[in-house]
């Protein structure tokens, strides 16, 4: 397997990156459908990070074991609060224009606390990753 892995690296990276996230919302669509007994935001974190995992697995089994940190190094690297700003608050800023907007297009108009804030923050770790 390993041996395929470095002969393939592109195609074992896009097989494990969809095996990965669709077992975190594979899972959660079974529970949507009754046929999954529990449902955890565990699965929407291993959904939404099947691609840095898949990379990580990928690099580690074709370049070494201490490959991963170059991927990660520029999660470290700072470039500015200003683009810092930017990260963290584009999702915030999304969501209020889509708030916004929903009336406009014909839709209802929700309270502000029915915003699914908690969901949102929940989201902030897979945006890092």
């Amino acid at each position: 397997m390993k041996s395929w892995i470095k002969a393939h690296p592109l195609i074992a990276f896009y097989l494990l990156a969809f095996a990965i996230s669709w077992l975190g919302w594979g899972t959660q669509a079974a529970y949507a459908r009754g046929w999954f007994p529990f449902d955890s935001f565990l699965f929407t974190l291993l959904g939404g990070t099947g691609p840095t995992l898949a990379a990580v697995m990928v690099l580690m089994l074709t370049e070494g074991k201490d490959s991963p940190r170059e991927l990660f190094r520029a999660l470290v690297k700072w470039s500015g609060a200003g683009w810092l700003a930017v990260a963290l608050l584009s999702p915030l800023a999304l969501a209020l224009v889509a708030w916004a907007l929903e009336p406009l297009l014909g839709g209802p108009q929700l309270a502000l606390a029915a915003m699914p804030w908690g969901a949102m923050l929940g989201f902030l770790p897979m945006m890092f990753l």
